[in-house]
Order: structure tokens, then sequence, then C-alpha cells
């Protein structure tokens, strides 16, 4: 029997000289979070669609804009990248991370595969 690894068995250490105690990390996302809030609210908006693809840069982006906004607030497409991982790897991520956020389920759409999408933008213009 074949255990399956997950998203964080993949992952690297990180280079002693790159990482950052956890309360300068709490303080850097507290204040990436209110500026994503101040934004929203300078611009009358309360809600937010993010674009979860299962990498971490879009997961950072999502936790963000949730700890703005609040989860149910914010409304994510599910969008797996074909050319990184299995399209099952990548909605598994998304699925845990939308959990892991308190994302209510009525608010993940999944949209496809993310390079139909980056083909139809680029034919439109």
């Amino acid at each position: 029997m074949t255990t399956q690894r997950s998203f964080l068995d993949t992952c690297k250490p990180i280079p002693s000289f790159l990482k950052i105690g956890d309360e300068a990390m709490k303080r850097l996302a507290a204040s990436k979070a209110a500026a994503i809030r101040e934004y929203f609210e300078q611009r009358g908006c309360q809600r937010a669609v993010i674009d979860l693809d299962g990498r971490v840069d879009s997961a950072a982006a999502c936790a963000l804009t949730v700890q703005a906004l609040g989860p149910e607030n914010v409304i994510v497409l599910m969008m797996p990248r074909l050319e990184l991982s299995p399209v099952d790897d990548s909605e598994e991520i998304c699925a845990q991370v939308t959990a892991a956020l308190g994302i209510p389920s009525g608010h993940v759409v999944f949209a496809g595969i993310s390079s139909e999408v980056t083909s139809t933008r680029q034919s439109c213009g």
C-alpha cells in the first residue's frame, strides 16, 4: 500500500537566513491584512474574489484577504494549475486551504483549469 504525500511533504526546508520569528511574521501578516482592509474600505467594497490555484502565493493572498475581510466576505475561484501538479492534488490543496480559513463552502467555486482561463484571456485581448 502506498501512502499519498501531502503538499507539505514536498516542500524544501527554509534556509535559516530566510526564517523570521513567529512574532515578526504575525506583525507582517497583520500589516498586510490592514492594508488590504484599507484598500477595500477606500473603494466602498466589502467582498473579494480570490483565485486559488493550490500554490503558496495564492493561499497566502487568500489567507490575508480572509484576515482582512472575514471568511464570509471572500469568494474563492478554485483554478488548479494542470502544469504544476495533477489536478486532484491541486483541488485537494485548495479544499484544505478554504476549510482551514473557514470560508463557507457556498463561497467556493470550481472555475476549471487555469491554463484554459489564461488562453481565454489572451484571445480576448
